[in-house]
């Protein structure tokens, strides 16, 4: 089975939902990016919970366009998605794509 960790940043605060395959592991909220103080919260973040869970964690980040700009520093200039020793992450996909669908309805 795979661990997925969505994250849904907003100006207001950033979802957190944790699955391994169909079943919901752990949901969170947590402080707006805006709010972060150092540049590596978010992958620091992912990379102790990638130990905790002795996994390699798949992240998607689900934003729309409005909130493009703040991708936590999981992806790249192009809008390409990290990868690490504990991560794999995916970018920002179009509205759409299965992955931000999928992520939007788990959100509600």
């Amino acid at each position: 089975m795979t661990y997925t960790v969505i994250l849904i940043p907003s100006a207001a605060r950033t979802r957190v939902l944790i699955t391994l395959g169909p079943d919901e592991l752990m949901r969170a909220i947590l402080p707006s990016p805006s709010a972060q103080q150092y540049e590596r919260a978010t992958i620091t973040f992912l990379e102790g919970l990638a130990l905790w869970l002795n996994a390699k964690l798949h992240v998607v980040l689900s934003v729309d366009g409005r909130e493009a700009g703040c991708c936590l520093g999981l992806t790249d200039e192009l809008g390409v998605g990290v990868r690490s020793l504990f991560l794999q992450g995916r970018g920002p996909g179009p509205p759409g794509s299965p992955a931000t669908r999928a992520a939007h309805s788990r959100r509600r």
